[in-house]
């Protein structure tokens, strides 16, 4: 273990000792001054350099709430910068020679860089310093004074709490492993009296904040998403990511929260470990005006904006699809420890990286509704004190919360709904499952996943789920504007509407209420345009409430894929597209096979599957441990078709072919795939 880290658990282990007793800030502070070393008298220079009984005691008290929270605060030193100054300029040199162009080699000939030097470069944490025992009086005076400065200046922040001031405005740090330097005052130093001062302005509309903060963004628009190559390089600081101009989501929050809060507008970065219904996590960030706080995207787009709309775990977003968050969690200087890392009983190694982090705190609820889960575990290990909800993604399960066990029952506070969770112990780094999977109903209903003997079919044609969303976005105009028509004549001779399909169609099935009281045999679909496009058109009566057993008897639509037989035969995954020659008929008949009372139609998008014909495919469902096979299939038309698997369980396709990290897991119901 390298000094850094050995330094590190010390400082945790001792700033935990007085958080663990509950201590008072005084003993939080001597805490931190205590490992400050010889650089103390720095610190307690700061301390002394404002009254706390004079006109400066709120100076005074935000020096102390920076030290306090010092504790876990450390950064790059200067033979770390130094040693990546000519890697940087080889950077942009590349950088400049593809104009910047990720969509072209730009960033294959960047990772091929960055592999060739890394070797030869000193890690982030190998040249770590602690804010503790490097920070200066001087700085800390110097960015205690600006922020103030800043805090009275802006025109929708002066009036916040002093709380709110402390942490989202005063810190100089927004995130570990990068340089503590003078970037808020060279970004104030640019802006200064050109944004959030103009109270007629602020005073003209409440949002006003949310334009200003547009026009200051628009002017760093020039920073862009490395689209994840080079994902690995080092982003030390403001300078070298305005110098690279690519950096990841984490980067660029906090080199926004550094612009913002230079400005006196309280700015934090919230995070999604891990989602609930595709891979990977995510950061943004949050302006806090009033005690709200406003989501919005880190890179410049159009709809910066709409976190708030499509984070809300219900909501299904035309251009985004559907999110699903299990927890948001918000980065902060002020240190919030989980239980786990301050529970004695619990080794380091027991506890998941992120509840190791107490640089954090729980919003959950200022994005979804939540709901606080007790599980009961079927046995718990001994000297096993606490529990954790997983969720899936690349392959693995992912701790998103922790609960401490109480005889066999644990519960998991403030959780997002419509989310399959896996509740499980951590040893040693590794996750193991202490229940069975179960998919958090909308409605606060808990199904567990649990194979039964029941067998079934499965029809698939989709390996990487619900996440890409755009492939299939064309296929929304082909069904949307569908019109429906009832009859009891097979003709049509005389005939009443039932409905219209909207214009907005999730990728999920959906139905439609019917607008009629009387029973019908024969429908009619009429078709919106040329094209036709459908996974599965189904009927449903008042009572039963199965779908009934229709076909189709008449389609003048020429077939482009699937047969129209596919439209019936219970399958989702199996569909039909059909075009109508200029002129020619454009609807399809169904018969319900007698009359009918119906309470709605159901329907779902045609989606592109995303099966390789010459790959081979295996279907796996959950046996409460470990992925169990069902069997390996190629190819199967445009879809792909498994017998025999046990009912009720949660399953997974994987590719042999492609990259097996993007494959998401499911559940089948009514014949239906439903992406988590």
């Amino acid at each position: 273990m390298n000094r850094f880290r050995l330094n590190m658990l010390r400082c945790i282990a001792l700033l935990l000792c007085y958080l663990a007793c509950q201590t008072p800030e005084e003993k939080q502070l001597e805490a931190a001054l205590q490992f400050a070393g010889a650089n103390r008298g720095e610190l307690e220079k700061a301390l002394g350099y404002y009254d706390p009984a004079s006109g400066d005691s709120l100076k005074y008290k935000a020096v102390r709430f920076l030290i306090r929270n010092m504790p876990g605060c450390w950064g790059p030193d200067s033979v770390f910068l130094q040693a990546y100054r000519s890697f940087y300029e080889e950077h942009r040199a590349l950088a400049i020679r593809y104009n910047y162009d990720s969509f072209s080699d730009f960033g294959e000939k960047i990772d091929s860089l960055w592999q060739l030097k890394r070797s030869l470069l000193p890690s982030i944490e190998e040249r770590g310093v602690f804010d503790l025992r490097s920070i200066t009086c001087a700085y800390l005076i110097e960015e205690t004074e600006a922020a103030f400065k800043a805090w009275q200046e802006n025109v929708y922040c002066r009036s916040c709490p002093f709380e709110e001031f402390c942490e989202y405005i005063l810190p100089y740090r927004r995130k570990n492993g990068i340089t503590a330097d003078s970037a808020r005052r060279i970004f104030y130093a640019r802006h200064h009296g050109l944004f959030y001062h103009n109270d007629t302005v602020a005073g003209q509309d409440s949002t006003a904040f949310i334009r200003e903060t547009d026009s200051l963004l628009y002017l760093y628009r020039h920073i862009t998403h490395t689209r994840f190559y080079g994902r690995d390089i080092p982003v030390p600081s403001a300078s070298v990511l305005e110098y690279l101009k690519k950096g990841l989501c984490e980067h660029r929050c906090w080199f926004n929260s550094l612009l913002l809060s230079s400005l006196g507008m309280a700015v934090a970065v919230d995070f999604v470990p891990a989602w609930g219904n595709r891979n990977s996590s995510h950061s943004w960030n949050v302006a806090i005006i009033n005690g709200r706080s406003y989501a919005f995207e880190a890179f410049w787009d159009d709809d910066r904006w709409k976190y708030k709309r499509i984070y809300n775990n219900r909501t299904y977003d035309e251009k985004w699809g559907s999110f699903r968050l299990p927890k948001v969690y918000r980065h902060t200087y002020s240190n919030h420890p989980a239980a786990p890392a301050i529970d004695k009983r619990v080794k380091s190694e027991d506890v998941p990286p992120l509840f190791k982090n107490y640089k954090k705190k729980d919003v959950s609820a200022e994005y979804f509704d939540t709901v606080n889960l007790t599980i009961r575990l079927p046995e718990v290990p001994k000297e096993t004190h606490y529990a954790y909800l997983c969720v899936f993604g690349y392959q693995q399960w992912h701790p998103v919360q922790y609960g401490e066990i109480r005889g066999n029952e644990v519960t998991f506070e403030g959780m997002g709904k419509d989310i399959v969770y896996l509740p499980a112990f951590y040893r040693n780094g590794e996750v193991i499952p202490a229940g069975p999977p179960f998919h958090l109903r909308p409605d606060n209903r808990i199904d567990t996943l649990m194979p039964q003997k029941y067998l079934q079919t499965i029809a698939v044609n989709q390996v990487t789920g619900s996440h890409f969303y755009e492939r299939n976005q064309h296929e929304v105009k082909y069904l949307a504007r569908c019109r429906f028509l009832g009859s009891n004549s097979p003709d049509f001779s005389s005939a009443d509407t039932l409905g219209e399909i909207p214009a907005s169609i999730s990728m999920e099935s959906e139905t439609l209420p019917v607008d009629s009281s009387r029973s019908y045999r024969y429908i009619r679909l009429l078709c919106a345009r040329d094209t036709f496009a459908a996974g599965e058109i189904r009927f449903y009566p008042a009572d039963p409430s199965e779908a009934i057993k229709a076909t189709v008897y008449r389609c003048p639509l020429t077939p482009v894929l699937g047969k129209k037989e596919y439209l019936t035969d219970g399958f989702s995954a199996s569909c039909f597209k059909g075009y109508a020659h200029a002129g020619a008929p454009r609807f399809i008949d169904f018969d319900l096979g007698d009359r009918y009372c119906l309470q709605s139609i159901g329907y779902i998008l045609c989606i592109n599957d995303g099966i390789v014909p010459e790959a081979e495919y295996e279907l796996f469902y959950w046996d409460g441990q470990d992925w169990i096979s069902c069997g390996k299939k190629s190819k199967q038309k445009h879809y792909l078709c498994f017998t025999n698997v046990p009912s009720h369980a949660l399953y997974q396709l994987q590719n042999y072919n492609l990259d097996s990290r993007i494959e998401r897991i499911f559940i089948y119901e009514d014949n239906d795939v439903k992406w988590k």
